[in-house]
């Protein structure tokens, strides 16, 4: 007469333990994508810190901003020209 308890109890136990590892997989997602938010701000922020002083920093061997490659800088007050680029002898 305890059938149906006994194959209710069945599923309940693997259920929780699929349900739990779901949660824990996810919190541990989420927590990645936080860091890597922050540390792409804090690079952000202090690239543009460094870039004030004039000098170059940060440069940690990513490669981010592949696109800015050979660019030349942005000036670093308000309203500054960039230097005209040297010419290439050859």
């Amino acid at each position: 007469a305890d059938t149906t308890a006994g194959a209710t109890r069945s599923w309940v136990r693997p259920a929780a333990v699929a349900v739990s590892a779901l949660a824990v997989l996810s919190a541990v997602g989420a927590t990645v994508q936080v860091v890597r938010v922050g540390h792409t701000g804090a690079e952000a922020t202090w690239d543009d810190v460094a870039g004030e002083g004039g000098e170059h920093g940060g440069d940690d061997g990513d490669d981010h901003d592949e696109d800015d490659e050979g660019a030349a800088p942005a000036p670093a007050t308000p309203g500054a020209t960039s230097p005209a680029p040297e010419p290439v002898a050859g």
